[in-house]
């Protein structure tokens, strides 16, 4: 018994330093619910599409992944080296996520993005746009950016004295987890250093591409905040 209980001893001690081992070089193990999730996704499927940042909005047909994942959705960090062969998939999307992590977390991410799509697959990416949380703070706004900033001060600062741009500004900022907000030109330097060509920018629910059509959840605000807020990118492997 006492044998018996070494060897078991032994046998852990095994797979705890292979975890760590993988761990340390940017590999995540991967859960067999996460295993058993990509498995039937991609067996026998002639088009294959990730989401990165799925969160409670769910694609149907795509392979959904999130930090904290739920349901039928795989456990994904950004940040890491995938869990996927090269030239896995042929259409990637994310929507307000790639704020979330460092730039060079979203340089990383972006990274892995262009190594798993396949030759000519495509990427969409939307994200708050950095110029026209600028513009808010200057006068002269309309109408939709007034009531946009009334909106957000209302959820966030009621006790903060009169809405204005400052406030949204700082919320963008420094709220959510977001830890870096782009520009339009920072956004298309960090995909052409990750690899990707034909670098468009579209408007919210827009893409000559079916796959990405009309994608973005758009229901989570009310009408028009969406497209006023984000820049919205599509780029080619």
């Amino acid at each position: 018994m006492h044998q018996m209980k070494e060897i078991l001893d032994q046998a852990s001690l095994r797979t705890l330093a292979r975890y760590l081992k993988n761990w340390q070089n940017g590999v995540r193990i991967l859960t067999r619910l996460d295993q058993r999730i990509i498995r039937n996704y991609l067996r026998n499927r002639s088009f294959t599409a990730l989401q990165i940042g799925t969160g409670p909005n769910q694609i149907n047909d795509w392979l959904n992944s999130d930090l904290y994942p739920r349901d039928n959705v795989i456990k994904l960090d950004a940040t890491r080296r995938f869990p996927f062969e090269n030239n896995v998939f042929d259409r990637i999307h994310s929507e307000h996520m790639i704020e979330h992590i460092p730039w060079r977390g979203g340089m990383k991410m972006l990274g892995e993005c262009h190594r798993i799509l396949k030759p000519g697959g495509r990427i969409r990416i939307v994200t708050p746009d950095l110029d026209r949380l600028v513009a808010a703070t200057r006068p002269g706004i309309g109408a939709v950016e007034r009531e946009r900033m009334e909106y957000y001060h209302k959820r966030h600062f009621m006790d903060a004295g009169v809405p204005g741009g400052c406030w949204m500004m700082n919320s963008f900022m420094r709220m959510w987890g977001h830890q870096f907000i782009y520009d339009e030109p920072t956004l298309v330097a960090t995909l052409h250093l990750a690899g990707f060509q034909s670098i468009i920018r579209l408007s919210v629910g827009e893409s000559a591409d079916t796959a990405f059509h009309k994608i973005e959840n758009e229901s989570r605000m009310p009408p028009g905040y969406l497209e006023k807020e984000s820049i919205v990118i599509e780029a080619s492997k």
